[in-house]
């Protein structure tokens, strides 16, 4: 990921129209390694695509921001994950899924389909349950910064056995640049670190 120009490329034009601007719209885009589509409604809570002009099986990336909130993927964002997921859409060995904020861009590779497809079908068949998981670890954690909500977020698809790894590109205040996207993982103390990682 730290070496695809055109992914760091459009990531960067998102950040800037969302960082520090609270009101603006979500954007995003859908890329399949050939068209890049982007959306055809969009207000500051929500982002939509015409679907139909997405062929199945091969979408590679899929990003919007989070203008104003957090870093992370919310529950309604699992969701219709899952939904274009069971629809087919999804390159599975080459798909990133993404949430650009202002402190960076936060993304979610599939490690394991096997336990991605069961977390999948316990969404549909038990989401409430997963639903109370998510609020209690992620909504309802402990209070704290990015990389607070990053850890309890990690707890969260660990304990879920989501077949999701999480994947950070901090962008740095102080030195006004972005540090690479990193593999985090939580330790037994529940603190965030780095894993070696050649994505």
């Amino acid at each position: 990921m730290n070496e695809n120009d055109s992914l760091i490329a459009r990531v960067g034009k998102i950040f800037a129209g969302v960082y520090y601007r609270p009101q603006s719209k979500e954007n995003g885009w859908i890329a399949n390694g050939v068209s890049i589509h982007t959306p055809n409604k969009q207000t500051q809570g929500s982002i939509k695509y015409d679907w139909s002009a997405v062929k199945p099986n091969s979408v590679t990336e899929w990003y919007h921001s989070h203008p104003g909130g957090g870093p992370i993927p919310s529950f309604a964002d699992l969701e219709m994950l899952a939904l274009k997921y069971n629809q087919g859409y999804i390159d599975i060995d080459n798909f990133t899924y993404g949430i650009i904020s202002d402190f960076g861009c936060t993304s979610l590779v599939i490690v394991s389909e096997e336990a991605f497809q069961s977390f999948v079908e316990r969404l549909q068949n038990d989401k409430e349950a997963i639903m109370g998981n998510f609020n209690d670890l992620v909504d309802a954690g402990t209070p704290g910064g990015v990389e607070e909500k990053i850890s309890n977020y990690i707890k969260f698809l660990q304990q879920s056995v989501s077949g999701l790894q999480l994947i950070f590109n901090k962008y740095s205040e102080i030195t006004q640049k972005w540090e690479g996207w990193k593999a985090r993982t939580v330790d037994s103390g529940g603190q965030l670190e780095n894993l070696d990682c050649n994505k």
